[in-house]
């Protein structure tokens, strides 16, 4: 598939955690075996904690897998226990994480994860690999030994401290710490889009040549094949009333769940009767469900804001397929996958004028300003009124399906594993040998 040259033999790993209920970062490490698959004459190994791995890669003669679904525990008792240790420090000493990082005694913190990830850090080091990649920043990959590819999808703890799910209770000293590393020690940092390159240059300095643009697929779970006959016999049971918006998301403060909802009050106040659809966890760390559901009761729009939780993916699909739009007035970038899974189903896109957003819908999708609950309405609104405007975007959306493929993807993951093996760089002086 690349033709540039030969690629010399590689013993190649991929750290596998993601779950299905994981959404766009399960599609992209999967997207990663599928791309692996592509590339002949090459050892692979599946470090794997995750129960949903496809069945088929269990069975490819060049596809050896190394379960540690049994450490999955462990992982999740330290996730856990890292999660109350934060809400404790933010809610009763919000300052002390930072002296602890300002006079580099976060040495310590460092020893706890590695007492919890020590069987995986050996299990991958005992496998001499000649790099690992790394769908999503772990703590593991500035552990281990191994050299190391890793996906960085995002700097929002640098961009946008002001939201506590990134920064307070230690957050920010957390991820400033793994990914100060991790950015550091890789061969190449793999990010969303030429803003997402922007952003590892600007907060760490890292060379652009070390830096790989491999943008997000669009989820092969969602059925775009979805009929509209099918999708409204699947959301029957919900009595959802039309037309609704729709909006996948988790209850943290920076998803502003708050603004789209005012939005809503502001079009039903006009007599325009809308309605809403969210899914995804309520139970966010520093969630903000309890406020929107309040707004919502208060303003008498109960009856037209339907939350449904987590549903499968045959109802998501249904429910962009039937949707008016996806409106997703987040303040982070630089990629937003919902976006993309809009686009696969045949919905329009509204989000946030915001730098990231902007960037990664074009003229595929309207924005609006997230802080400005009256604009994210009249966007709303025009979608309302004008088929022609939802067809033109439909268009561009599908256009922008296609302007990006599982085909490119691969290509782009060769190329990388290329350049970095024929680098003069000293991680392959043991492994030269090509294959004819």
């Amino acid at each position: 598939m690349f033709e540039q040259g030969t690629l010399y033999q590689m013993k190649i790993g991929i750290y596998f955690t993601a779950g299905k209920n994981d959404g766009g970062v399960y599609q992209y490490a999967i997207s990663f075996l599928d791309s692996l698959a592509k590339i002949p004459k090459q050892e692979y190994y599946i470090i794997s904690t995750s129960l949903d791995l496809p069945e088929n890669y269990r069975h490819q003669d060049r596809f050896t897998i190394v379960d540690l679904s049994e450490t999955k525990n462990a992982q999740a008792h330290f996730a856990k226990l890292k999660d109350n240790i934060s809400l404790f420090f933010s809610s009763y000493l919000p300052s002390l994480m930072k002296y602890v990082y300002q006079f580099h005694l976060f040495s310590l913190v460092q020893l706890v994860i590695w007492y919890f990830q020590r069987t995986n850090i050996k299990t991958i080091d005992d496998l001499s690999l000649d790099v690992i990649i790394f769908p999503a920043a772990s703590d593991l990959a500035y552990l281990v030994k191994t050299p190391i590819i890793v996906a960085v999808h995002d700097l929002e703890h640098r961009l946008n401290p002001q939201f506590p799910e990134v920064s307070l209770g230690g957050r920010w000293e957390y991820r400033e710490n793994s990914y100060s590393k991790i950015c550091r020690k890789a061969l190449k940092i793999l990010v969303d889009s030429p803003v997402g390159k922007e952003d590892a240059i600007n907060c760490y300095g890292i060379s652009p040549n070390k830096i790989v643009v491999l943008p997000y697929l669009a989820p092969n779970q969602l059925n775009a094949s979805m009929t509209h006959q099918q999708a409204q016999k699947i959301l029957k049971p919900y009595k959802i009333t039309k037309p609704y918006i729709y909006y996948p998301a988790k209850f943290w403060p920076h998803k502003n769940h708050l603004h789209l909802v005012k939005a809503l009050y502001i079009l039903h106040k006009l007599g325009k009767k809308v309605s809403l659809v969210l899914t995804g966890a309520k139970d966010a760390e520093f969630g903000t469900f309890n406020i929107v559901m309040g707004y919502v009761n208060k303003h008498g729009l109960k009856k037209f804001v339907h939350y449904l939780g987590y549903v499968d993916n045959q109802t998501i699909s249904a429910l962009y397929k039937e949707s008016l739009a996806l409106v997703m007035p987040t303040f982070f970038g630089p990629s937003n996958i919902p976006i993309i899974e809009a686009w696969k189903m045949g919905t329009p896109v509204i989000t946030s004028d915001i730098r990231g957003c902007r960037d990664q819908v074009g003229e595929a999708g309207l924005v609006a300003d997230p802080n400005r609950e009256a604009e994210i309405a009249e966007k709303i609104s025009q979608l309302l009124s004008n088929l022609t405007l939802r067809q033109k975007l439909i268009k561009s959306g599908k256009n922008k399906i296609l302007a990006w493929q599982q085909k490119d993807f691969a290509f782009r993951v060769e190329k990388t594993l290329y350049s970095i093996k024929h680098d003069d760089t000293p991680y392959f002086s043991r492994r030269s040998r090509i294959l004819h």
